[in-house]
């Protein structure tokens, strides 16, 4: 339960029809085999204590007093243990029978949840429930309705409330950061997977988790088939299934409530429903759940469709810029880089969507101390290829007068050395796209920004910044994207700049005019650092959660040390280089995540670290 991660299972005991006792005898072994595994939240399916398709006997008062019974003898083995328990049962209220959910914990009952839609059932609809309403069980005054949130007492976020079958899609619930939903579906042959998809999406829409326990193959078979199934989503992410029919009794994964509550963090409806408090012991939650390296680079739709509709956002975005500033001409500095490569192809698909030519996207090189032959080459044929134009201006001259100017001491490789350079090609840059009535598009990606890897005032400023809220894990899919669908010569550059080391280029070649400063050896590995990004920007997560999550995403990548150390690095540069995304420039949000301060994020410049950076260091 610590950072936040919650152990939850949908289970299904098997049944037989209107065989109470042999129902509860494996109905406890599921809350046994719960216990067992440390979950802390079981669902199990709708009527299991009766089973779900006794008909007209669910009218009976023999079949319903021995549900009470085995609902008191449920109660009762939970005493002594930790787990809450859902489970579907026919209750009887006012002298009408309705078709609840029980919410068990610690040998008490917390609540009772009357489903809403029993049509073509005997049961009366919990519908008409009026809010605040009791129902007495074994001589105690319970919650019953559909109003009822439940909340762990010591976990702020592990919050759930209870849907009974179709409930969960056509009534509005009570917010809660999980759903419960037992359920008696029966079953066809393409029911799963669309109940898979429909769960996943719910779980989406309403940015929460959902625990979906269907009723098991031991219903009868008079007219349908009941399969088990089971899903466990958590915002459109399966975590984890069970196939009809499958043998597994218990299904399990590991919900974060942290990412849940930080998606609905206006959420608030304490108005219209009532908290029952239940208390568990705080425990470290073994993960069995995967995370993905690459969180910006979601797996529910395809690479290639993700990486399409990022390009278009940026062209679309740029093109709404050139028409409003009534201009059709974009000027970059090209590289040969990663960034300004993908900027290059953004501006070409622009200029083709405009209709104008090639030629209006006014590409320039500006070779200094540090360029290469490789990434010059690359740079200048690559805008041949597709059909920009391309010039060089040589800085080298300029940027020397005014080392000399500033009394800068020879063979000094300092800050003032490398930012000189990059504050004159922005300025070579800026004076061009005057003269030419065009736009100064710019270059930077998100994770620069994030680690304010860029000069102030220099590649750090544009008129436009094409690539703000693209991380360079994505820049590289999206250039290896075009890579794919351009031809055979353009491909192959392509995928040689993709295989550069990244570089400023700032610092003089190596003896053999090679690359001599490797960005990722100063501050460490984009993949890291994005997914650092990712979480402490868009969901504030703590050091010590990223660091527990990183150490499954990048096992066998990473060593724990080294994923330590640059997490330390990148809180400090990350606060420390906020003045530089104060004052950035407009650009299209491409990703969840965007660093604009015009709504996106806020934060001041001088914010203090300490207690993230000791959190880190801890570690």
């Amino acid at each position: 339960m610590k950072d936040g991660f919650i152990k939850v299972a949908a289970a299904k005991p098997e049944i037989k029809v209107a065989e109470v006792d042999f129902n509860k005898k494996n109905i406890l072994s599921c809350i046994e085999n719960a216990k067992k595994n440390g979950v802390n939240l079981l669902v199990l399916p709708e009527l299991c204590v009766s089973s779900a398709s006794c008909g007209d006997m669910f009218l009976s008062s023999t079949l319903n007093s021995a549900c009470v019974l085995a609902i008191k003898e449920i109660c009762d083995f939970t005493k002594e243990l930790d787990v809450c328990v859902v489970l579907g049962a026919p209750i009887n209220y006012k002298a009408k029978i309705f078709n609840c959910a029980v919410v068990i914990k610690g040998g008490k009952i917390l609540g009772v949840v009357p489903k809403k839609d029993t049509k073509n059932t005997v049961f009366c609809s919990g519908s008409f429930i009026k809010s605040g309403s009791l129902i007495n069980l074994f001589n105690s005054d319970t919650p019953f309705g559909n109003d009822i949130v439940f909340a762990n007492s010591n976990v702020g976020g592990f919050t759930f409330n209870v849907a009974v079958g179709e409930d969960i899609f056509g009534y509005t619930l009570p917010f809660a950061s999980i759903i419960a939903n037992p359920a008696a579906n029966a079953e066809t042959a393409s029911s799963f997977e669309l109940t898979k998809q429909k769960i996943s999406v719910f779980s989406a829409i309403k940015k929460c988790a959902v625990v979906y326990s269907n009723a098991t193959e031991g219903e009868s078979t008079t007219d349908y088939v009941y399969g088990g199934e089971s899903v466990i989503a958590e915002n459109l992410n399966v975590l984890a299934c069970c196939n009809s029919f499958d043998n597994n009794e218990i299904t399990q994964a590991e919900i974060d409530t942290g990412l849940i509550s930080a998606l609905n963090n206006s959420v608030c409806d304490e108005l219209t429903t009532r908290t029952v408090f239940f208390e568990q012991g705080v425990k470290n939650t073994p993960l069995l759940r995967q995370f993905n390296k690459n969180p910006f680079i979601p797996n529910y739709i395809s690479q290639d469709e993700f990486c399409k509709n990022a390009l278009n956002l940026q062209a679309h975005g740029l093109k709404k810029r050139l028409l409003h500033t009534k201009t059709n001409k974009m000027v970059l500095g090209i590289s040969g880089g990663l960034d300004s490569t993908l900027a290059l192809l953004v501006c070409v698909r622009v200029a083709d969507i405009l209709g104008i030519s090639r030629k209006n996207v006014c590409a320039f090189t500006l070779p200094c101390f540090g360029t290469t032959n490789r990434t010059k080459q690359n740079a200048v044929k690559l805008c041949e290829l597709l059909g920009v134009s391309i010039e060089e201006i040589n800085i080298r001259e300029a940027v020397n007068l005014h080392l000399k100017d500033i009394k800068q001491p020879n063979g000094v490789y300092d800050a003032a050395y490398e930012n000189s350079q990059a504050r004159e090609r922005t300025q070579v840059l800026m004076d061009l796209s005057n003269r030419l009535g065009a736009i100064l598009v710019g270059t930077g990606d998100l994770s620069e920004l994030a680690l304010g890897w860029a000069t102030y005032g220099g590649d750090q400023m544009s008129m436009y910044s094409l690539n703000g809220s693209v991380p360079k894990t994505l820049v590289r899919q999206l250039v290896a994207f075009e890579a794919k669908n351009l031809g055979a010569e353009t491909k192959k550059i392509l995928l040689d700049i993709l295989d550069t080391p990244v570089s400023p280029e700032l610092l003089p070649t190596d003896e053999n005019g090679n690359i001599s400063q490797r960005t990722e050896d100063l501050v460490g590995p984009y993949e890291l650092h994005d997914f650092f990004i990712y979480y402490l920007v868009l969901f504030g997560f703590s050091p010590r959660k990223i660091y527990r999550m990183a150490l499954i995403a990048f096992d066998g990548t990473y060593s724990k040390e080294t994923i330590k150390k640059w997490l330390i690095t990148f809180i400090r540069r990350f606060f420390t280089q906020q003045f530089k995304r104060s004052c950035m420039p407009d650009g299209p949000k491409v990703t969840d995540v965007s660093l604009s301060p015009r709504g996106s994020f806020n934060m001041p410049s001088d914010a203090c670290f300490d207690i993230w950076l000791k959190e880190a260091e801890e570690l």
